[in-house]
């Protein structure tokens, strides 16, 4: 069956607290790629979606086109696409919208309950790709910090003991919104999505020559 895997970059972790994808990038199991991305307003943090949104349509038209959807921590991004109207469905426990969604995250657990699971390490450790575009995307943004915030930018910090600490990983929207031909988080985004598919596929294979694969079904249905 036809697999695309999608990934999302987000202004928070929760979009029930106002946080929301501006970014999405997928890449099916044949290698194509496709991003879509929104300009975030720099003082509330709100992607700039339209009403009839015409590239929201756009990913929903792609996303019908595939029988399978991986993601790496499904229930973080779908909540988010369901979020901004790019996913339409019932997405309930019970949904049978369920029923066609993988998650590589799941599957890393179940092949190894004791290694990271974060996506860039599985990613090195078992495709040889590496993190150069998250540490391109990352010092670039903290090197435009003082500019984001002579700007006045909403930018995103928690307290801590020693002061105010910056999330920037929430803030990568600011370099598209200080220079709209800055092109670091489309390649990162398009990269993750990569990344999810190239493990979705050798995942799917060990689980199979490892007996795993009931195992990986029974997880998978107990964590919808």
């Amino acid at each position: 069956r036809s697999a695309i895997a999608i990934d999302t970059e987000t202004t928070g972790l929760k979009p029930q607290h106002g946080a929301r994808a501006y970014a999405i990038a997928t890449c099916d199991d044949q290698g194509k790629q496709n991003a879509w991305e929104w300009d975030v307003d720099p003082y509330t943090r709100t992607p700039k979606f339209k009403k009839n949104d015409d590239q929201l349509k756009d990913f929903r038209s792609t996303l019908s086109r595939y029988q399978i959807q991986v993601y790496h921590h499904a229930k973080f991004d779908i909540r988010h696409l369901v979020a901004i109207d790019a996913i339409q469905n019932q997405v309930e426990t019970d949904s049978p919208f369920w029923e066609s969604v993988q998650d590589t995250l799941l599957m890393s657990h179940v092949l190894d309950s004791e290694e990271s699971h974060e996506l860039k390490h599985l990613a090195y450790r078992y495709l040889g790709i590496d993190n150069t575009d998250e540490t391109e995307l990352s010092d670039r943004c903290k090197e435009k910090h003082k500019r984001f915030t002579e700007l006045n930018y909403s930018l995103n910090y928690r307290e801590t003991a020693k002061g105010k600490s910056w999330i920037y990983q929430t803030d990568y929207w600011a370099l598209r919104a200080l220079d709209p031909k800055s092109h670091y988080l489309k390649t990162y985004n398009k990269l993750d999505a990569v990344r999810t598919m190239k493990l979705y596929l050798l995942f799917r294979e060990a689980l199979h020559d490892e007996g795993l694969e009931r195992h990986y079904e029974r997880e998978r249905k107990d964590r919808k």
